[in-house]
């Protein structure tokens, strides 16, 4: 009931004329714990481990190939212990480790490599985070059962990984997130966040609660960048950019959401996206969505998203680059879900 298994076997291959680039996971097996308390302790226990067999070519261009192939075996067990230190004040510390064994490394020299044999990452990391003081205020509507809960709540995260086994570090070539997450850090991350909850009847005895709102605010500082040894004249950056997240879903046929980033050293913009839908009758979505960043990639996303009794559902989608003025792909997916939940296809 706490625990899961998952095997994924792929492979891709370019057909582009002029590259023959590939990519594959043969296969990569995960294995998972969620987090389980330790017998009558305040300790929770919760496991990350996979192993991995990639390979791919590090020369794409179709004249010569350099392919590479390396093992991964990835361990990573972690201790939580919440701690509530009043009724609206609660803290959360989080310690685990990570070993991470190399079947191979690569040194790469622009565009020249070189396979070195094979080794072992270590790392340890640690994470606290206090939430509170928590506000509330609950709000009735007149001549109805309907309740509105109003939460306030403030974070603040500490997170640090030691930069330790460096060399090691440099000879991985990077597949996924498991080849960076132990990159060295020291942050901390303080947001201030708001829910709107629901609250409605649905028998003579029974209620159902809901999140229709949720609006975060956070930034991190950069412990590291502003410490850390600099040659005179080079500027210290230990702010990221503040960011901004709503999700909403005010009624069950109606949703609004967006994300943005500011950044307050050049007191611009650098990121907005928004989605909105509606359902106009019973399963048939109508989505739009817009993607905006600073110097980079815009575009708009049209979804119609229409389930079909029994099992069936059905989705087309446009995407339209703003920069271009061209619309870039259309995408139709059909998808079966069989009714005993066994099997499906899409």
């Amino acid at each position: 009931n706490n625990s899961s298994l998952n095997i994924l076997t792929r492979f891709q291959e370019s057909t582009n004329n002029k590259q023959d680039d590939i990519l594959g996971e043969l296969p990569k097996i995960s294995y998972k714990v969620q987090q389980t308390k330790i017998g009558d302790t305040p300790l929770y226990f919760s496991l990350d481990s996979s192993s991995a067999w990639f390979m791919t070519d590090l020369k794409p261009q179709k004249e010569e190939d350099y392919f590479f192939k390396t093992s991964r075996v990835d361990f990573s067990p972690k201790l939580m212990l919440p701690t509530s230190l009043a009724p609206w004040l609660s803290m959360t510390s989080i310690i685990g480790a990570r070993e991470t064994f190399y079947g191979t490394g690569l040194k790469e020299n622009g565009s020249e490599f070189e396979k070195l044999s094979s080794f072992t990452r270590e790392s340890f990391n640690f994470r606290s985070i206090v939430q509170g003081p928590k506000f509330n205020r609950i709000f009735k509507v007149a001549n109805s059962t309907t309740k509105f809960k109003h939460l306030l709540e403030p974070r603040i995260t500490y997170n640090y990984i030691p930069n330790m086994d460096r060399n090691d570090r440099l000879k991985i070539k990077k597949f996924d997130s498991i080849d960076t997450i132990a990159n060295p850090a020291n942050s901390i991350t303080y947001g201030f966040g708001q829910k709107l909850l629901k609250r409605i009847k649905t028998g003579s005895m029974e209620h159902q609660t809901k999140q229709i709102l949720r609006f975060n605010v956070s930034q991190t500082y950069n412990i590291r960048e502003a410490t850390k040894q600099k040659q005179p004249g080079i500027d210290r950056h230990p702010f990221s950019d503040i960011y901004f997240d709503l999700d909403s879903r005010p009624t069950d046929s109606l949703l609004f959401n967006t994300d943005a980033s500011y950044s307050i050293e050049t007191d611009s913009v650098n990121k907005f996206n928004f989605e909105a839908g509606i359902k106009p009758i019973k399963d048939l979505w109508l989505i739009m969505e817009r993607r905006w960043t600073k110097n980079g990639p815009n575009y708009i996303l049209g979804t119609l998203d229409m389930s079909l009794k029994p099992g069936w559902r059905m989705q087309y989608s446009a995407r339209y680059d703003e920069l271009a003025s061209t619309f870039r792909e259309n995408q139709f997916s059909l998808l079966y879900d069989n009714p005993c939940k066994c099997w499906g296809f899409a």
